[in-house]
């Protein structure tokens, strides 16, 4: 038991030996000296590095990238690190880090012949390196793009131009456009579209859009139908709840239309795409619907009471009076437009009030309705606002008004709030 520490520290002795002075000096006396031919690069550059900017362009292989990395040239050692500059528009790029510190071949291939001995002309060196170059990195070609300032200043140093750096030409960015099918006929054009995007159940019911349950009404003429079509009506009915339309033709005895419900409730659009909205709900122009065309004929007082709270351009009064004011200031003011109001003026209206009929007549022989070369000038919902001054649901109005706001306008007075 007690000999076997002392065989023990015989083996360890005898095979695991360590290095002392006298080994090394009696090594360097029998001529064998410590090889520093490794360090002469860090005594002569130390730690510095130069560092590079350089591109791997793999668009022609299929789902391939553009990718940009970094190239750090270490002088100490004459080795190399490759890493990669990460793109946030490219989800995967490959791993961070291409080439891991080590000498770069400048040709693979003869570096994979066995039996050649390391040769340093073999490896990149820094002297080869130049902007614009293509650099083989075990089988992918990186070029070289740029350099720092503290790599440019190095090169200049030793007098070796590295050249102009090398940008990326922007891409051409494609934007796709999106192509709708026309609507199949069946259904409303939202129909249409579930078969294009979003699931096939039906929605959830419509919200009040404008904070309010109204409904727009108007009497129209069907304008693109034939001879039997000139006394149809239909009661055009506009939902501010949720944008759409409706039209109902009564039915009429002995016309040979049953009536009843020509145009089931949708949102309609206008042939420039947009939708038709209230804006376009104008007394006597016509609209397009679908391939029909309608003319507005009249429509009910709330309608009209509705457009002028909300000051829509065609139920603005004092808009309207700035049309006609050019013409009719003279007249008002030497007492001619009162007398042609007057002689319009009928027992059942009483003093002071006429018709419109009558506004229509003086307006048309002063030239506000057309101009000289047939243009209109103003269209019958105008007329329908200048003449509803005052008047409430009667068909008559205050003449005399309408003539003190054309002289000076109070601004006090008007048909909406």
């Amino acid at each position: 038991m007690t000999l076997q520490p002392a065989i023990e520290d015989t083996v360890v002795k005898k095979f695991h030996s360590k290095k002392n002075d006298n080994k090394t000096w009696a090594e360097a006396d029998n001529g064998h000296f410590v090889d520093n031919s490794g360090r002469e690069g860090f005594i002569r550059f130390g730690n510095r590095s130069l560092k590079f900017r350089c591109v791997w362009d793999n668009t022609h292989n299929l789902y391939g990238d553009v990718n940009e990395y970094t190239l750090q040239y270490f002088l100490s050692d004459d080795t190399v690190e490759i890493c990669l500059i990460p793109n946030p528009n490219i989800k995967e790029q490959g791993p961070a880090k291409l080439l891991k510190r080590s000498k770069l071949p400048k040709n693979f291939a003869t570096s994979l012949i066995m039996g050649n001995r390391p040769n340093p002309s073999n490896f990149l060196h820094w002297s080869d390196i130049c902007i614009g170059m293509r650099l083989s990195v075990y089988g992918r070609d990186l070029q070289l793009m740029d350099a720092d300032q503290k790599t440019r200043e190095f090169y200049h140093t030793f007098d070796f131009p590295l050249g102009n750096p090398i940008y990326l030409p922007k891409p051409i960015v494609t934007i796709q456009k999106r192509e709708i099918p026309p609507p199949t006929g069946y259904g409303t054009e939202e129909d249409s579209m579930r078969s294009v995007s979003g699931s096939l159940l039906p929605g959830p019911m419509p919200t009040k859009k404008l904070g309010e349950n109204r409904i727009l009404s108007f009497l129209c003429s069907l304008e693109s139908g034939g001879v039997d079509d000139v006394d149809r009506r239909f009661v055009l009915s506009y939902y501010l709840v949720d944008y759409t339309f409706k039209i109902l033709e009564p039915p009429i005895r002995n016309s040979g239309f049953v009536g009843g419900v020509f145009l089931s409730r949708r949102e309609i659009k206008k042939p420039n795409g947009e939708m038709l909205n209230e804006r376009d709900l104008i007394v006597g122009t016509k609209i397009p619907i679908l391939k029909h065309v309608f003319r507005l004929l009249e429509s009910a007082d709330a309608t009209f009471r509705w457009m002028e709270d909300k000051g829509l351009p065609q139920s603005d009064f004092y808009l309207i009076l700035e049309k006609i004011r050019p013409r009719l200031s003279a007249d008002a003011a030497n007492g001619k437009l009162a007398v042609a109001f007057k002689s319009f003026e009928t027992a059942e209206g009483g003093v002071g009030n006429t018709t419109r009929e009558a506004l229509t007549t003086i307006l048309n022989n002063y030239g506000c309705l057309r101009d000289a070369d047939g243009y209109e000038l103003m269209v019958e919902h105008e007329l329908i606002t200048l003449s509803r001054i005052n008047q409430g649901r009667s068909k008559y109005f205050s003449y005399e008004t309408l003539i003190r706001e054309i002289l000076v306008p109070s601004g006090e007075f008007k048909l909406y709030s």
